[in-house]
């Protein structure tokens, strides 16, 4: 089975690099004319605790958006990624993780992309 995921995922990058707007140049440029939010450094992001202001800092939560995984098929395909990450935002999640590859996870960059742009809004 992981030789099948691998060979799927990479027919996948080769479509998603075929599309307009996907290069690297051109993702560039979409962050420097302010189109995309700025990148994010993941790691010192996983490290940094929102509540280290506080008395008693906590840990911070992580969540995960996803709809079907290669072993167990179909988990969560009824769920709407944007009010799901919306409700996480209001549970005090503080990073997300959404699963875009298509065949295996049946995710998108769409979702991604509208999940981003609902939970952008809240600050």
């Amino acid at each position: 089975l992981t030789l099948k995921i691998y060979a799927q995922c990479r027919e996948d990058v080769k479509l998603a690099k075929s599309m307009p707007g996907t290069h690297p140049d051109e993702l560039n440029m979409y962050l420097k004319m302010q189109l995309a939010s700025p990148l994010i450094p993941l790691v010192p992001h996983l490290k940094t605790n929102p509540s280290t202001a506080t008395a008693s800092p906590s840990l911070s939560l992580m969540a995960e958006i996803k709809h079907a995984s290669p072993l167990k098929g179909p988990i969560t395909m009824h769920i709407n990624p944007v009010q799901q990450a919306l409700l996480y935002t209001q549970g005090s999640v503080f990073i997300i993780s959404i699963l875009t590859e298509p065949t295996w996870f049946n995710g998108s960059l769409l979702n991604m992309y509208l999940m981003h742009q609902a939970v952008d809004v809240l600050g």
